[in-house]
């Protein structure tokens, strides 16, 4: 199988060594790139959490995983995290993802099959390594968000939690199984993926985004969450809240005023300058979302 890389690489962080690598697996008759990050700490005998981490629409994995920080975070929590590549769809290898919205981007389009590529990339991460089933999670940003949304639906079964940010759930069916955990974190400013719907502010960009609310309110639905919301962080310019669900899950969301489409934590790109997309430094997004996910296991 063609590999993204020909070798490993080695990254040295602080002080000690932890592997990442280029894989391909085949779906159906494609072959798909993703790429993994083994902790220093993992030695085979202990199964360990997994965390899927998906680009943004136009994004690729490599680029996802130098913003997202979830190298360091898996290598101070000792779990693995996975980068996929989403179908290209430039020259800079950008791709997209099937959020199951039938008509977004150009992944629904030409109806790539992303939950087969997730399925094909567990099957061959669980044949070289042991991994914990309880602790199988997924984060995605903007597009990479809808996914994750996605897969909550389509494989309740596999996903513990999931943690989308800078997005909205598109997905037309969603009749999970089982309760998933839900994370949603999202700017007030958000003018991408707007926390009221509609089309975003950007000329390339012609979407109808439905109510970032719905998708949560859904959730809640789904987890047959409790009726009261409890207010769990609160500092700066960010509020979270979050409801108590079936089966250990939870409903919970953070609101950051005057974020725009960005991921909390990261260096302000420089599309996001031109476009007043302004990022916080409240938080990481790493660190709460793994406090998240750390905090449900599947039950």
């Amino acid at each position: 199988m063609r590999k993204i890389l020909t070798a490993l690489s080695l990254i040295l962080i602080s002080g000690f060594s932890s592997l990442s690598m280029a894989e391909t697996v085949k779906v159906g008759d494609v072959m798909r790139e993703y790429e993994i990050h083994v902790p220093q700490s993992y030695d085979g005998a202990v199964p360990v959490p997994i965390v899927f981490g998906f680009h943004g629409g136009g994004g690729t994995a490599e680029r996802f995983k130098d913003y997202s920080d979830f190298t360091r975070k898996a290598d101070e929590e000792g779990f693995i995290a996975i980068f996929p590549q989403g179908t290209k769809i430039n020259r800079l290898g950008g791709g997209t993802w099937n959020g199951g919205g039938g008509n977004y981007v150009p992944a629904e389009r030409d109806k790539v099959d992303d939950i087969g590529f997730v399925k094909a990339m567990l099957a061959d991460i669980k044949s070289k390594y042991k991994i914990d089933d309880k602790r199988i999670y997924a984060t995605g940003m903007s597009n990479g968000g809808m996914i994750s949304y996605d897969l909550a639906c389509n494989m309740s079964n596999v996903f513990a939690a999931v943690a989308p940010i800078s997005t909205t759930m598109i997905a037309r069916t969603c009749t999970p199984k089982f309760p998933v955990a839900v994370l949603h974190i999202h700017g007030t400013d958000d003018n991408r993926v707007p926390v009221e719907g509609g089309k975003p502010a950007s000329k390339i960009l012609s979407q109808d985004w439905p109510p970032v609310f719905d998708g949560i309110h859904a959730w809640e639905k789904n987890n047959h969450c409790s009726v009261d919301k409890k207010l769990v962080f609160l500092k700066d310019d960010t509020e979270c809240w979050t409801k108590s669900c079936a089966a250990g899950t939870s409903v919970s969301y953070c609101m950051v005023e005057g974020m725009g489409h960005t991921w909390p934590g990261a260096e302000q790109r420089r599309w996001q300058k031109w476009a007043k997309q302004n990022p916080t430094d409240t938080f990481k997004a790493a660190d709460m979302i793994w406090s998240f996910f750390k905090a449900h296991p599947k039950q």
